[in-house]
């Protein structure tokens, strides 16, 4: 949304229209919306030190600067040769856009329990046979997309690759 209060207005009528009797929403963003990339990092980071080594570091090789994102790290148990690394999948959100959600949400009288996208939104949906995965299997998830196809790869503890794949057609979406 462009217009948090066209929006915020939008989504109260249909709240009211459909009797959604609610305080707090979460959304859900497609995977064009965001930045995703896989990412080594020195082994012996926490999650949160991971996080504060990529805010500190000058090397970031991403095409926007951090200060213009809002951003998660997602650990992967990929076993990497080189034994002093570890594999992140960093997930970015334009603050641009997290502020017009949060403005949107606010004046809807909304609190914003999570922003995800539906690449890991979608994870969620097979959790029952994640967990049963054995030790070298997974799940294959595509997204077909006109634009392009998402492909995540999950494990029994959570995604493993997240990769943009560009279309070489248009996808029907029935």
């Amino acid at each position: 949304p462009n217009d948090p209060e066209k929006m915020s207005k939008l989504l109260l009528d249909l709240m009211d229209e459909e009797n959604i009797n609610t305080k707090s929403a979460s959304v859900v963003l497609n995977s064009e919306s965001i930045f995703i990339k896989n990412i080594s990092l020195p082994k012996d980071l926490s999650k949160s030190q991971a996080i504060k080594y990529i805010m500190n570091s000058p090397n970031q090789q991403l095409p926007i600067p951090l200060s213009q994102l809002d951003f998660d790290l997602i650990e992967t148990s990929i076993k990497k040769s080189n034994k002093l690394k570890k594999d992140f999948i960093l997930i970015a959100i334009p603050k641009k856009l997290t502020n017009i959600i949060s403005d949107t949400l606010e004046l809807a009288g909304l609190d914003l329990k999570l922003i995800d996208f539906n690449c890991i939104s979608n994870t969620r949906l097979l959790y029952k046979e994640q967990v049963n995965l054995k030790a070298n299997e997974y799940i294959l998830l595509l997204e077909f997309r006109n634009e392009a196809t998402f492909l995540t790869l999950v494990e029994r503890n959570g995604p493993l690759l997240i990769e943009r794949i560009s279309s070489i057609r248009e996808y029907p979406h029935n």
